[in-house]
């Protein structure tokens, strides 16, 4: 037998013993039990006979469930969500039935598993998709310009390795720009200036 995290199970004996001793913990004729283990029970008759018996109730499997994943990607990647390995039944939210799932969609992701007594037990995991600073170089004069930027603190690494927001040239040429965002995520756009 098993029992699931947060049940009981009460295990009975007859009552017509003088003595009981249960391990863990009763000296009834019954004992409640809440977790998994080795439960035994030392009976005395009113002869002064006595009798012994065991029972092992297989702990729930489901106990221990966790997501491993990263929580956090770029517009374009995906996220590998991981759940605990060997249990019977999986079923996430977004419909899949293994343990892993791979997803590029924002939202929050559940998954309920279903262990080998029937215990279930659900957690979840918010997946943010965050996006890309896209932009397009424009030359207005000497000086090229990333447009269409979102207003956020972005930084700036041009092929010839200048941190500015604009780059002023002097000859013709492939000029290329990547901006990155606090968040991480990177988009890159370049400029035949001739």
């Amino acid at each position: 037998d098993g029992i699931c995290l947060g049940d009981t199970q009460v295990l009975i004996v007859p009552q017509d013993f003088a003595s009981y001793a249960w391990s863990p913990g009763s000296d009834t004729s019954f004992a409640v039990v809440t977790t998994g283990g080795l439960v035994s029970v030392d009976v005395v008759d009113t002869f002064g006979c006595s009798q012994s018996d065991t029972i092992f109730l297989l702990p729930d499997d489901t106990e221990g469930l966790s997501i491993t994943g990263t929580a956090q990607i770029c517009e374009g990647d995906s996220a590998t969500f991981e759940a605990t390995p060997g249990l019977p039944q999986y079923m996430w939210s977004s419909g899949q039935d293994t343990n892993v799932v791979v997803t590029s969609q924002a939202g929050i992701y559940t998954l309920t598993v279903t262990g080998q007594f029937g215990c279930t037990k659900s957690d979840s995991i918010i997946l943010v998709v965050d996006s890309l600073p896209q932009f397009e170089l424009v030359l207005m004069g000497s000086d090229i310009i990333p447009d269409g930027l979102p207003a956020e603190s972005l930084t700036y690494l041009w092929t010839d390795s200048t941190t500015a927001n604009v780059l002023t040239i002097t000859a013709s040429g492939l000029y290329c720009l990547t901006v990155t965002s606090d968040s991480g995520c990177s988009y890159a756009a370049c400029l035949d200036a001739v």
